[in-house]
Order: C-alpha cells, then sequence, then structure tokens
C-alpha cells in the first residue's frame, strides 16, 4: 500500500509503501495522510486537493515550480539565475585560450578585439533588462 503526507496548501511532503497500515499508524504525524495512493503518484507529479491526488498541469517550462497555494507553476527564479550563470560560466571558460598574454599575436587584433567583445557581452549578461528569463546571447566570433 503506497501513502502519502501532506500539508495544509496540498505539497506532497512524504511517501512511501508499507502492508496492513491504517491511519493510526500516523496519529503521531502532524500532517494529513492518505492512505492507498495510486503508483503513479508523486511530490514531482501530482498535489493533493480536497484530500485527492491532483496532477500537475502542464509545466511551462525550465524554470518553473508549482505553487501549491495558486495551484498553478510560478517562476522560480533562483533556478533562472543559476542556470544562466552556469551557462555563462562554461562559455567564458571554453573561450579562456583567447585571453592570454599571446592571444593578440596569435590571433591579431581583430579577431583579439572580436573575442574581447564577446567575452565581455558574456559577462555583461546579467545586467541585460530581462536576465534571467530572456536572455541575449552573444554571437560566437568566427
Amino acid at each position: 500500500m503506497k501513502w502519502c503526507t501532506y500539508d495544509e496548501n496540498g505539497m506532497i511532503l512524504q511517501t512511501g509503501e508499507g502492508h496492513g497500515l491504517t491511519l493510526n499508524n500516523f496519529r503521531h504525524l502532524p500532517t494529513p495522510v492518505i492512505l492507498n495512493l495510486p503508483d503513479e503518484v508523486t511530490d514531482s507529479t501530482h498535489y493533493i486537493d480536497n484530500g485527492k491526488p491532483v496532477p500537475f498541469p502542464t509545466k511551462p517550462g525550465d524554470y518553473y515550480i508549482f505553487d501549491c497555494i495558486k495551484k498553478e507553476w510560478a517562476v522560480d527564479i533562483a533556478t533562472a539565475e543559476t542556470a544562466v550563470r552556469t551557462q555563462r560560466d562554461l562559455l567564458l571558460t571554453k573561450t579562456d585560450w583567447t585571453d592570454t598574454l599571446s592571444a593578440k599575436t596569435r590571433l591579431g587584433e581583430s579577431v583579439y578585439c572580436q573575442w574581447q567583445e564577446y567575452r565581455q557581452a558574456l559577462r555583461d549578461i546579467t545586467a541585460q533588462p530581462g536576465f534571467p528569463l530572456e536572455v541575449v546571447w552573444p554571437v560566437y566570433p568566427k
């Protein structure tokens, strides 16, 4: 038998399985419990409304978390910021070879400047008006 506990907003806090369980097994918990939960119900696919599991609506994008109070998806700014900064840092790391003492000589003045502009644009991403949800990535120099 699958079971879950959930908070006052309907967020599933914990799931588990056991045989012969009754509500008496959970009376010490401060949260409500549902027994005989369908196998497909998890904290990442459902919330609880009026004591029943309800599937989340389709997630609109990568940077969303489900708000069990409003019963809708909400933007998770922290996750979006982290993802954009991680991508930006990776792109900067991949272009570190263009920012060495010999780079200007090896690449030539014009190409060297293109790389410096690209790298600066990457560093400036966090200052864009739409950051972190509407990021315009700079064009990779050729």
